[in-house]
């Protein structure tokens, strides 16, 4: 598995809280990194904030 699709499947598990025990989830971050986790759950939460913008928009009829 890439490393891209590692820390997304990551960034992922930790957003829905299924990270697994705190060990496995400081050990996954350690190995990782913390700068690539970041700039994907940033993106990730864009992503979210402009589908949810468009999906108002589209449901107001504007």
């Amino acid at each position: 598995m890439s490393n891209f699709l590692r820390y997304l499947r990551a960034v992922l598990w930790g957003l829905i809280g299924l990270g697994g025990r705190r060990a496995a989830a400081d050990a996954r971050v350690d190995r990782a990194g913390a700068v690539p986790m970041i700039a994907i759950a940033l993106t990730l939460v864009l992503l979210l904030v402009l589908g949810l913008i468009a999906l108002a928009r589209f449901a107001a009829g504007g």
